[in-house]
């Protein structure tokens, strides 16, 4: 369901909403996002250069310690040393406190100045086209295949 709440960082409603089927054009027209960091809504997020604060995908244990996604969580670290992200530890999320100030520091710091492009090519399906239609066309003199990462974190 839907859930509107204030914060003391805005003076409009804050939405929040489990799922949405147009998310890239909800996405498109915020000012700030907090999602979990599954890899599409990460990078639709960085694509679209959409001030956010990302969560790993976690859950807790029947002893109550937190199982988090070891890969969202290593993405964003990464991200986050280069500057292109900003995510919060689950460990964080479930102190409502601590979640509130960051969220709230983030947002400020969003608000401060001009997003920056994260910098990373998006092109990954342009540019397999074209190394594809090269290889068609004979174009490969001297190319010797080798592991191409498109996002090398």
């Amino acid at each position: 369901g839907v859930q509107t709440c204030a914060l003391p960082i805005s003076r409009q409603p804050i939405t929040i909403e489990r799922y949405r089927p147009d998310f890239t054009k909800v996405l498109a027209n915020a000012a700030f996002s907090v999602s979990l960091a599954g890899y599409n809504t990460t990078l639709e997020t960085l694509a679209m250069n959409v001030p956010a604060l990302f969560i790993p995908k976690y859950s807790l244990r029947e002893d109550s310690s937190l199982k988090t996604s070891t890969e969202q969580l290593y993405r964003l670290r990464r991200l986050s040393e280069r500057g292109i992200a900003s995510y919060v530890h689950p460990e964080d999320v479930q102190n409502a406190g601590k979640f509130s100030r960051i969220l709230v520091d983030e947002f400020k710091r969003s608000r401060q100045g001009a997003q920056r492009p994260c910098g990373l090519d998006f092109s990954g399906a342009k540019n397999s086209v074209a190394a594809i239609s090269d290889l068609l066309k004979g174009k490969t003199q001297g190319f010797t295949p080798s592991p191409v990462t498109a996002l090398q974190l």
